[in-house]
């Protein structure tokens, strides 16, 4: 099944398109536009598990990371990255898509606090670390979202597949 998003930035006059392929598990390709143009690839597995994330700023830097869908994480030469052990989710900073990952992996958990891990794409730098995270469902398609923890929330609205639709200050999906 293949499905296509678009969102447009609260912040500037960036937009982010996305195309999403889902069979066994789903490969998500998108696009941000605006100050700082990026390329990603999430691939996950049939539970939602990242297992490939790819973030390239065209002729500035790029990022491609492997993960067992375990919480242990490989650099291009399939090297461990320690750093990044317990991480199950990415999130890619300005990217809307990336909040799917835990309310679609973790479903009907998110009904209680859940804090999670997970390895954080900075912008622009693209350097990955682990950042600890929660999402609490408040409402029916309504997540508060907390990140880094003690530094920022907010509730997020998504539709019945747990994509977002609004993200107070930053995103508004168009389609």
């Amino acid at each position: 099944m293949h499905r296509a998003y678009r969102w447009r930035s609260l912040e500037d006059e960036g937009r982010e398109y996305l195309d999403l392929f889902e069979d066994d598990g789903s490969v998500a390709n998108g696009t941000i536009t605006g100050p700082v143009p990026m390329t990603y690839s999430v691939r996950c597995d049939a539970q939602w598990r990242v297992r490939e994330l790819e973030v390239e700023r065209p002729g500035v830097a790029r990022v491609h990371l492997r993960a067992d869908g375990e919480g242990r994480w490989f650099d291009e030469e399939n090297q461990p990255l320690p750093a990044l052990d317990g991480c199950i989710d990415v999130d890619i900073a300005g990217c809307a898509y990336t909040n799917v990952l835990p309310i679609r992996r973790l479903g009907g958990r998110l009904a209680q606090r859940t804090l999670i891990q997970v390895a954080y794409v900075d912008v622009p730098s693209l350097a990955v670390h682990p950042m600890q995270q929660a999402y609490t469902l408040t409402a029916p398609h309504r997540f508060l979202y907390e990140g880094p923890i003690g530094a920022f929330s907010a509730e997020l609205r998504v539709d019945a597949d747990g994509f977002t639709i609004h993200y107070p200050a930053l995103f508004q999906r168009e389609t």
